[in-house]
């Protein structure tokens, strides 16, 4: 399913047509254009995806050299592939963004152009060898040929549109683009705005002709010294160490990383507190809870230039922003949290670590390692989680990618799975001890663990990870890892993740880097998790044994995007396939907040997913059967209701809603089925009875549980008594991850007051 948005970056203002593009291929033209394309490689892996106009995926092939230069091969190989990939004039249509060097491959990313602006979303990555053959094709075109009517504004008239909204916004940068949805195209701009604070900025994509806003995200994701070599939750013990790579005698400046204390609230500036002894040292004592400890700022110098060597030694790769090879961490922060974005306006991410209620968490080189991850997934694609739209709705997949990057990389270092346990200790939002935050030893599939939570999603990618550097090893992983993520198309999925991983275990097997037997240890790993083909549609009953698992979804409340939205749809839905043999299926719903009254809506389908347009300048569902709205408990339809239930059939559930803050909200699913009639025992025929509701006894149900009362439908769906509380382990996290696990055993309501109480900590 085609996503329709990733920010990018600005071109010139030029407005000349494109060619028309042809329309989405057919499932029998898509199949003719695959067969063709396997008569040259008949393994490689060919995805189409519904109303796209070519492929999205080409993998687990080799061409032959096509060119003496990656870029010129990626570029030869487009012009000859256009027809499989939707293209109608490459050099027109596309350029060169950037590109990226990996252990001798490049990774070219090309920018689809319309009208002098980039397509939000559109492009491709093509993986190309030094020798020129060509491995690995991932993105999508898209028909810009019906552009929506009317002039765009000035800049001065985009901005005072915003300010309409938003008196007092600063806006930092405008730059124009094209946005497609199902309507044709449309123009936007990217538009960079502070509401307050550092803390306070958000990207919106604003309407370029009425200059509504269309979508919005945050930018913020959230010598000698004295250092503990890892976290105290490993080692109590501090040790005295050698600080390397110092370029400056009185600050904590190196050449691979500088560190710095926050001044202000939400560090809203930062300067060198800890200064160095008479013998250039900085021997300095733990001192916590503080927010003047200048053992902190030692540490994180030690924690970012340590990650910084190791990514050299191990990986091959320095870290580079805008010309800069220095990661920069700033401590003392007074908010209970750590966060990535850039603190000091330079447009590099820093890594912001916060002081806890009683602990520090830049004493936990996890927490300082698992920020800069989120820089390496900034600098090996180009995803953005916020604002892509689907059928399905928003799909948040790439934030969900860019914190199982981070976690990865936090773990991956020190060859430890659990992250955070230090932090994880910290009382703010209700102490979980030092179990760690997220443990990378899971068992999560794709979409079983969705809950649209981009730290929880997250664990999907980690677990699939470290199961495959378990079984292979750190080196063997990292280099498969790297070389998935630095090909992602700029809306990526975990379908393409899944692709992304099996074609670059080929082309390393090609490399020597795995060996033989190796790939089939990627391949059946990456089938145990569900990756490949993987939608965001979690199902809560399955008829073929009878068995009821809950759900989750979790939702961003309004204030997460700065104000710029008022209504939030959930990125994941839900489905009930009803066995034959049932009369009646409810839906039981479960909700937490950390504001009262909840506010939101759930939406019913039969048959087919809840779909969703975007038109206008708003996210529409345009396909469904029935809502309720006022916050309902439940939903239950039944073969004597309004519509009736189809045995047999398959429902789908999604839910809006206009809450401030974030919404945690639990689905499960009760069936209940009818038994069988027994057999006439006196030989004779089967008395006729009239066709009523059957009485069912207790036995019969596949579970007791129905649907609690709810609130105001606007069409008719039977209502019955509350169902018992439900008790499980719910997982839902906030900010960098400050709160991750409930404590065992504790039952999901408990858990989810103490998800709410850690979620106030967002907007402290």
């Amino acid at each position: 399913m085609p996503r329709l948005l990733a920010v990018l970056a600005l071109v010139g203002p030029t407005l000349a047509a494109p060619a028309a593009a042809g329309g989405p291929v057919s499932p029998e033209q898509a199949d003719a254009l695959a067969a063709s394309f396997h008569a040259s490689y008949p393994e490689a892996d060919v995805r189409f995806e519904p109303d796209s106009v070519g492929a999205t995926f080409l993998g687990g092939f080799r061409t032959a050299p096509l060119a003496d230069d990656p870029v010129d091969a990626a570029w030869r190989f487009l012009e000859r592939e256009s027809a499989i990939l939707g293209l109608t004039d490459p050099s027109a249509s596309l350029r060169v963004d950037r590109t990226l060097e990996w252990r001798g491959w490049t990774m070219v990313r090309f920018r689809q152009l319309a009208y002098g602006r980039p397509v939000l979303g559109r492009g491709f990555v093509v993986v190309a060898d030094a020798e020129g053959s060509v491995y690995q094709v991932a993105g999508s075109f898209a028909d810009v040929s019906r552009v929506a009517e009317g002039a765009p504004l000035s800049d001065q008239e985009a901005v005072a549109a915003l300010r309409m909204i938003v008196p007092t916004v600063k806006i930092t940068s405008l730059d124009p683009a094209v946005f497609v949805d199902r309507d044709g195209a449309r123009f936007v701009n990217l538009v960079v705005v502070e509401n307050g604070g550092p803390f306070e900025r958000y990207e919106v994509v604003q309407d370029a002709v009425s200059g509504r806003p269309i979508a919005a995200g945050s930018l913020f994701k959230k010598a000698r010294a004295n250092v503990y070599p890892i976290s105290p939750a490993i080692d109590p013990a501090t040790s005295e160490v050698e600080l390397l790579g110092l370029t400056s005698t009185t600050a904590l400046e190196g050449d691979h990383a500088q560190s710095f204390a926050c001044t202000g609230r939400y560090c809203s500036g930062i300067t060198h507190r800890a200064a160095p002894d008479a013998a250039g040292d900085y021997l300095f004592l733990p001192e916590e809870p503080s927010l003047t400890d200048s053992f902190s700022e030692a540490q994180g110098y030690y924690s970012a230039d340590r990650l910084g060597r190791y990514m050299q030694d191990n990986w091959g790769y320095t870290w580079n922003c805008r010309g800069t090879n220095v990661m920069k961490v700033a401590v003392n922060m007074d908010y209970c949290n750590a966060m990535y974005g850039d603190v000091d306006g330079d447009r590099c991410g820093d890594a912001m670590i916060g002081q806890g209620t009683e602990r520090d968490f830049a004493y936990d080189s996890d927490v300082i390692f698992h920020e800069f991850g989120h820089g390496l997934f900034s600098q090996f694609t180009d995803i953005r989680g916020w604002g892509v739209f689907d059928e399905l709705g928003p799909d948040f997949t790439g934030e969900g990618l860019g914190e199982g990057t981070a976690d990865y990389v936090a773990v991956t270092v020190d060859g430890d799975p659990r992250l955070g346990e230090y932090m994880s200790g910290d009382s703010c939002g209700g102490s979980m001890g030092e179990v760690g935050l997220r443990n990378a030893e899971n068992s999560f599939t794709c979409p079983s663990a969705l809950v649209g939570e981009s730290h929880y999603d997250g664990r999907i990618l980690l677990g699939t990870m470290w199961e495959i550097r378990t079984a292979l090893g750190a080196a063997k992983a990292d280099a498969l890892f790297f070389s998935m993520l630095g090909a992602l198309s700029d809306v990526a999925d975990y379908d393409e993740v899944g692709r992304g991983l099996l074609s670059a275990a080929t082309r390393l097997l090609g490399t020597g880097v795995l060996a033989a037997g190796d790939e089939l240890v990627i391949e059946t790993i990456v089938t145990g998790r569900r990756l490949v083909d993987c939608v965001r549609i979690v199902d809560l009953y399955d008829p073929d044994t009878g068995t009821s698992t809950p759900g989750n979804a979790f939702s961003l409340g309004i204030d997460d995007t700065g104000g710029w939205i008022d209504e939030i749809p959930s990125g994941i839905q839900f489905r009930i396939r009803t066995p034959i043999d049932a009369f009646r299926a409810s839906l039981v719903i479960r909700a937490a907040t950390i504001v009262e009254p909840n506010s939101y809506d759930v939406y019913m389908r039969a048959g087919a997913p809840v779909h969703f347009s975007l038109s206008g300048y708003s996210l529409i569902i345009d396909g469904y059967d029935q809502v309720v709205t006022g916050n309902p408990d439940g939903f239950t339809i039944a073969t004597w209701s309004t519509p009736p239930l189809v045995p047999g059939s398959d429902y789908y559930f999604t839910f809006v809603h206009r809450n401030p803050t974030a919404v945690l909200l639990n689905f499960s699913a009760s069936i209940s089925i009818t038994p069988p009639r027994p057999e006439p025992t006196d030989g004779g025929e089967e008395d006729v009875v009239e066709d009523v509701p059957v009485e069912v006894e207790e036995e019969a149900e596949i579970e007791e549980e129905v649907a609690p009362d709810v609130g105001t439908p606007d069409a008719t769906a039977e209502t019955v008594e509350d169902a018992a509380d439900i008790d499980g382990t719910i997982t839902v996290g906030d900010g960098c991850g400050c709160r991750a696990t409930p404590p065992a055993g504790t039952s999901l309501l408990a858990a989810f007051f103490l998800v709410a109480a850690a979620l106030l900590l967002r907007r402290r």
